[in-house]
């Protein structure tokens, strides 16, 4: 499968939860992995009724895991 096809996925997901009612305005994210390095995932503050495959967000686990460090890091230096 490559990238659109995953995207379709997550698009798919999205319009059934919302066909059942399972959504609440913007709230939430739908993801899906595509390896063990990176997954798609909805963007914030958009309706999943407006979204097209473009509009799905590619987030690399190992950006995302150095970011995380280092915010905790900082937090720990202002609450010391």
């Amino acid at each position: 499968m490559n990238r659109e096809d995953f995207a379709g996925l997550v698009l798919d997901a999205c319009r059934r939860m919302e066909e059942r009612g399972m959504t609440v305005g913007t709230w939430g994210n739908i993801s899906v992995r595509i390896d063990s390095e990176s997954f798609l995932i909805t963007p914030s503050g958009m309706s999943y009724g407006c979204l097209k495959t473009e509009d799905i967000v590619l987030a690399d686990m190992k950006a995302l895991s150095s970011t995380a460090s280092e915010s905790r890091a900082s937090s720990t230096v202002f609450t010391e």
